[in-house]
């Protein structure tokens, strides 16, 4: 009986996230139609949604997280574990070549903006006695490293899908490539804090902060499971931070292109647009979790 509670302790994850998603999705699309400037992305007004998705928000990213830890030590109770070896899955592997695909974009937006800026920027760099300064302020440099990991990011995530394609592989000779990923994203997260913060209006921002946070933290994890090195009793912190992950990400894609398809895109912030990397994102998440616990599952009936 105890083995037969596992599964439906499981899928009550995948039910709050489900549940979750439209309830915010139609929260921030009330948000950036009524209540966001559209020049910085701060809050013009509030109203009672704001106040009601914060605490939502936090409801559901204690309760991800909560559960997991608190579960983390026990074999029959714990909601997730990780096996590096690849489950086939073409779910996984076309989440993961649409996320490759979308890592070269990601890639080629960052050259274009370096494009754009550099020569506007190019005088107070060279006149500068602290360049460095000046490069991180202007975007330049977290852009250029953006770049510079993004692909070799897209090689990795494009080899996985590949592996879970087929279900045979393995990562013994790809430690170092685990790591990218994270890398990649403390560069897309230095980025955004080049742009103005208000700790009391701030909006678009804080969102993307959010879904950045919790796939870094993902991200970092994925790399120790996968590569095996120095995971032991980690593997909670998976769907801990996975489903927030995935969740944010979503939050940050979905109500922007709502917006694009009603024809209100002149109301979204210039500096947030709908990003197809969030989307690409939160599905090679969700597909990972998935797969992962098919692999529990398969544990189960050995």
């Amino acid at each position: 009986m105890k083995e037969n509670r596992r599964i439906p302790f499981k899928k009550l994850f995948w039910c709050v996230f489900i549940i979750a998603l439209p309830l915010f999705t139609a929260l921030r699309f009330h948000h950036l139609n009524k209540l966001l400037e559209p020049v910085d992305g701060f809050y013009a007004s509030r109203d009672w949604s704001v106040v009601t998705l914060s605490v939502l928000v936090v409801l559901v990213v204690v309760f991800f997280i909560g559960l997991n830890y608190f579960t983390r030590g026990s074999a029959r109770l714990a909601v997730l574990r990780y096996d590096g070896k690849p489950i086939k899955s073409r779910a996984t592997a076309i989440a993961a070549i649409a996320l490759s695909l979308c890592l070269l974009w990601d890639m080629f937006v960052c050259v274009n903006f370096l494009r754009e800026h550099l020569g506007d920027n190019l005088t107070a760099v060279i006149e500068s006695d602290n360049t460095f300064t000046i490069l991180m302020k202007t975007g330049l440099l977290p852009r250029l490293l953006e770049a510079i990991m993004a692909f070799p990011v897209a090689v990795f995530v494009l080899l996985f899908g590949i592996e879970h394609f087929h279900g045979k592989g393995g990562a013994s000779n790809r430690h170092i490539w685990a790591l990218f990923p994270a890398l990649w994203l403390v560069m897309r997260t230095i980025f955004r804090f080049t742009r103005t913060l208000s700790f009391m209006r701030v909006s678009e921002l804080f969102y993307e902060l959010l879904a950045l946070a919790f796939l870094l933290i993902f991200f970092m994890t994925f790399a120790q499971l996968y590569s095996g090195v120095n995971e032991s009793n980690n593997d909670w912190i998976l769907p801990a931070f996975g489903f927030p992950a995935a969740l944010f990400a979503l939050l940050c894609f979905v109500p922007r292109i709502l917006m694009i398809l009603i024809g209100r895109e002149d109301q979204l912030t210039k500096l947030a647009p709908a990003d197809p990397v969030d989307l690409t994102l939160a599905l090679f998440v969700l597909s990972v979790l998935r797969v992962r616990l098919r692999a529990s599952r398969q544990t189960q009936g050995e």
